[in-house]
């Protein structure tokens, strides 16, 4: 009995002692909330993609309809916040987070330079006459006439049986 009792002793510090340690190891959290908006008209952007780098690792998240994201058990430290969205950028931006602390964010995203921008107009030329290799050339059979039910866009073609 004496030997049942020293080993229920072992094993309850031992378990004591892994939970001491985990509690120990546990890092420091604090909570982020934010909002993100145009830079330009102040208007909330939805869908914009906002993420939080560490040397511990990152964490990322995506803005509600509203703007508005929540992380809301991130470990205390210094970070660098980098947003973007499809048409907006944020310049990466450090924050600093404390053990229990909310902190809130207000992003103003900048608008992006446009990525589609006309350098050289082309003329576009139509043919005065309409062409039927078009539409015969979409049909799969050469010789039927172009009976096959199928139209040019202009004129309906009845439904044919070849």
């Amino acid at each position: 009995m004496r030997r049942e009792v020293w080993l229920v002793l072992l094993t309850f510090l031992w378990v004591v002692g892994g939970l001491a340690a985990l509690i120990r190891s546990e890092a420091p959290r604090g909570r982020v909330v934010g909002k993100v908006v145009a830079a330009e008209s102040g208007q909330a952007l939805a869908d914009v993609a906002v993420w939080f780098e560490h040397p511990r690792g990152s964490w990322r998240i995506v803005s509600k309809q509203d703007g508005s994201f929540e992380l809301p058990n991130l470990p205390a430290g210094t970070y660098t916040v980098h947003a973007y969205a499809y048409a907006h950028r944020l310049e990466p931006t450090k924050v600093t987070l404390q053990e229990g602390e909310t902190k809130s964010l207000l992003l103003a995203l900048e608008p992006v330079a446009p990525f589609l921008e006309l350098v050289h107009p082309q003329s576009v030329f139509y043919s005065a006459k309409r062409s039927r290799s078009v539409f015969v050339a979409s049909c799969r059979r050469r010789s039927c006439g172009c009976k096959c039910g199928k139209s040019d866009g202009n004129l309906p073609v009845p439904n044919k049986s070849p």
